[in-house]
């Protein structure tokens, strides 16, 4: 009996080498889009490009008429969190989607099947400063911690404009209530950074 739903496995399976033939490969580098390409995969990457490559130890998948492209990154997404949003205050530079993954969300599964395999989840636009961000590598199965970018620098969540005093009115009409407002925090955020990094 097959099972079609993103639960239908007990465990990962295990990763093959396989080997796409004769595929429209669009490389996203100089090499522009080749046609008539193989593309093996082994342990989850690309290892290789070309025409006529071994077979040898592979599983075949005929790519005539079929395209073939590196996964896809998403460059802004709220997947895999339980919730985004500090809304209490304007400024939560220090609450980090980090610790609020969900490995167990659906859309992971379903991004997967779209070809995302790397997303950078933010948090929403409630605040001027919403946090720390977190790239993840969507690895069905995994948990929270395998899902994390190893070494990337790391990055914070600004919004601008119309999302973050929209949302102050239900906070007890939290400042900001304007965009004049949200440039004030943003200055008076820098402005106190710069003199703490000076005390340092």
């Amino acid at each position: 009996e097959e099972n079609f739903n993103g639960y239908g496995w007990e465990e990962a399976p295990k990763q093959e080498t396989i080997l796409f033939q004769n595929a429209t490969v669009w490389t996203n580098e100089k090499e522009g889009k080749l046609e008539n390409t193989d593309v093996l995969v082994k342990n989850g990457k690309i290892a290789a490009v070309g025409k006529n490559l071994s077979t040898a130890g592979a599983r075949v998948i005929d790519g005539t008429g079929k395209h073939v492209t590196a996964g896809i990154i998403d460059e802004h997404s709220h997947i895999a969190a339980a919730s985004i949003n500090e809304g209490g205050q304007s400024v939560t530079s220090e609450v980090r989607i980090a610790d609020n993954l969900n490995p167990d969300d659906i859309n992971i599964y379903r991004q997967l099947s779209g070809g995302v395999t790397s997303s950078h989840i933010l948090h929403g636009s409630a605040n001027t400063i919403g946090g720390q961000t977190q790239l993840i590598k969507l690895r069905w199965g995994a948990n929270a911690e395998e899902l994390k970018f190893q070494g990337w620098p790391g990055f914070i969540k600004f919004a601008l404009g119309e999302n973050v005093k929209r949302s102050s009115t239900n906070v007890n009409n939290r400042f900001p209530d304007s965009r004049m407002g949200v440039g004030e925090v943003l200055r008076d955020a820098f402005t106190r950074a710069k003199d703490y990094e000076a005390e340092w």
